[in-house]
């Protein structure tokens, strides 16, 4: 029979798997990289288990785990591509057009265009987290939240007209 940690950490994925890699895409500047990326969140969110305590929404807590571990993973990618001599890879991250319909393509471009927190915060956005919870990730108020993605759209409205 499996163990009580083994139940919790499924029932988890069930719940939050596809919201959690989702902000994964949104926020690595390599898309490549996603699937190795989530694992690493993966592993973090099953060491982390015994840590949570309920003082936050499960929810806010695995978001958090997400972003510190994509940005740690982020930071370990521009370091290989630094010593390799490689092109920094933030300005030249490609899209595949086969990948998704013409708009959405477009849409996708000028997010990762953003600047990091940009990025996770219209992620967060998109996956309909309340500002209550981006905030307490991003360890702002709501408000500011509000006032952020307001910022974003205008942004974005801009860069895709």
């Amino acid at each position: 029979m499996r163990d009580q940690k083994e139940i919790q950490f499924h029932q988890l994925l069930d719940e939050y798997q596809d919201k959690l890699y989702r902000v994964c895409c949104g926020y690595l500047y390599e898309k490549k990289y996603t699937d190795d990326c989530f694992q690493e969140v993966l592993i973090n969110i099953w060491k982390s288990m015994e840590r949570f305590r309920e003082e936050s929404k499960i929810s806010t807590y695995l978001y958090r785990i997400t972003v510190n571990t994509t940005i740690t993973f982020n930071k370990k990618q521009k370091a290989k591509w630094n010593e390799k001599g490689g092109v920094d890879s933030f300005q030249n991250t490609a899209i595949k057009e086969e990948e998704v319909r013409e708009d959405l393509l477009h849409l996708r471009k000028a997010i990762s265009e953003l600047e990091g927190e940009q990025r996770l915060i219209i992620s967060m956005f998109f996956e309909e987290v309340s500002n209550k919870e981006i905030a307490e990730v991003l360890g702002i108020t709501p408000n500011s939240v509000g006032v952020k993605i307001h910022r974003i759209k205008e942004k974005l409205k801009n860069r895709l007209s």
